[in-house]
């Protein structure tokens, strides 16, 4: 997972999400393909083991894909709300998901697909149901054992919390227009440092822009960085940057950029929250 700050590492959070969502979309190998599909289910979260519980009809293409393969992989998510910014690439959409993979297997015993139906029936819509041998022999159970999952969130609303650990990524292709012959900086066709600093910017502010209130946004107060090896023309380098410290309205990262071999560059970076409109008017000398 690239974004270590948004994953869901708490069990309860977890279940959560399992309880929230209704639908898990299941996929199935299909020779050469991927075969997906939603359903309902039920669930058990027991000491870190996830199990889901799936039925459908005695026939279909997706028993068929099972009894071939019982590889599956799955993904769920809820809580969905759209982020809104001040131009386009601050838009966002909040969410939980929860994605893993693990064999899927059809379940035979009766009493099995008894317990099986009456889980997913109470985790579906919290009331308890009676099965017997004779109503689950008309429909199949499936039994799906997670082997391995993730959960991720992007939380939404005036809630989140600004905290150290807050993480940024962002990219930049070495083009004419940001060497440092062009920028004024030098004399050579390789990425100028004060590009490679707008980077560093940029990828800071981004990560924190959604815990912004409204009418609020960051400045750039301080910047002490090393520019230690060139990158030249179609190169492409990549800007991590990490939030370290938060002081009241201060906030401070740590920035590196790398050419996918070595960092390039590093150093800390300090911006601080402002009013938007205070600022402007500021700075314009009202």
């Amino acid at each position: 997972m690239r974004r270590r700050d948004r994953e869901i590492t708490d069990m309860e959070e977890m279940r959560y999400v399992l309880d929230a969502c209704k639908v898990i979309h299941v996929g199935l190998h299909d020779q050469d393909d991927i075969y997906i599909l939603p359903m309902n289910y039920g669930y058990t979260l027991e000491e870190g083991q996830l199990t889901f519980y799936l039925h459908g009809g005695m026939q279909g293409k997706k028993l068929d894909l099972i009894r071939k393969c019982s590889n599956a992989a799955f993904e769920m998510d809820c809580d969905h709300q759209l982020i809104e910014g001040r131009i386009a690439c601050q838009y966002g959409y909040g969410y939980a998901s929860i994605m893993g993979k693990g064999t899927i297997e059809i379940v035979e015993d009766p009493q099995e697909k008894i317990k099986a139906l009456t889980n997913l029936m109470e985790c579906q819509t919290g009331k308890e149901f009676e099965f017997n041998e004779r109503l689950v022999s008309i429909v199949t159970v499936m039994k799906f054992t997670v082997s391995e999952f993730t959960g991720k969130r992007r939380p939404t609303g005036k809630d989140k919390v600004m905290k150290p650990g807050i993480k940024g990524i962002q990219t930049l292709t070495v083009t004419k227009e940001n060497t440092a012959k062009a920028m004024g900086s030098g004399q050579m066709d390789v990425l100028a440092t004060p590009a490679m600093v707008a980077l560093m910017e940029q990828t800071a502010w981004m990560s924190v822009e959604e815990y912004m209130e409204e009418g609020c946004q960051t400045v750039g107060t301080m910047l002490q960085i090393k520019h230690s090896a060139p990158t030249v023309i179609g190169g492409t380098v990549t800007c991590e940057s990490e939030l370290t410290e938060v002081d009241k309205r201060r906030l401070v990262f740590h920035v590196t950029v790398s050419d996918g071999e070595k960092i390039i560059g590093e150093g800390e970076h300090e911006r601080f929250i402002v009013n938007t409109e205070k600022f402007m008017e500021k700075a314009a000398g009202k």
